[in-house]
């Protein structure tokens, strides 16, 4: 029987950055650190990541208003922009790690 997927969100004082936590490995490598926009230079470190982490990864930069993510093999941050709400894109980010 397969074990059900969970993410906890966890929510810092910094108001534009949250963590999602899961009982899954969503990448390889120890910590990564990544920036919008996605530069040559990040393909390196995406093979860190291994596939699942760099796919979870471009997929979280194409959401509007993500400015930065953090992985890790069970959590990944994301930081969004000041002017963006994180009721309007919180789910997409819900969805994309469930998916991974």
């Amino acid at each position: 029987m397969e074990e059900k997927r969970e993410i906890k969100v966890e929510t810092h004082s910094n108001r534009d950055f949250r963590t999602y936590h899961t009982n899954f490995q969503i990448s390889n490598s120890h910590l990564e650190i990544f920036y919008r926009p996605l530069r040559e230079s990040s393909n390196e470190y995406l093979k860190k990541v291994g596939r699942k982490g760099s796919t979870l990864i471009q997929r979280v930069m194409e959401i509007p208003g993500i400015t930065g993510i953090f992985s890790a093999p069970y959590s990944v941050g994301v930081e969004k922009g000041q002017n963006f709400i994180w009721e309007e894109i919180e789910p997409q980010i819900l969805e994309t790690v469930e998916k991974s």
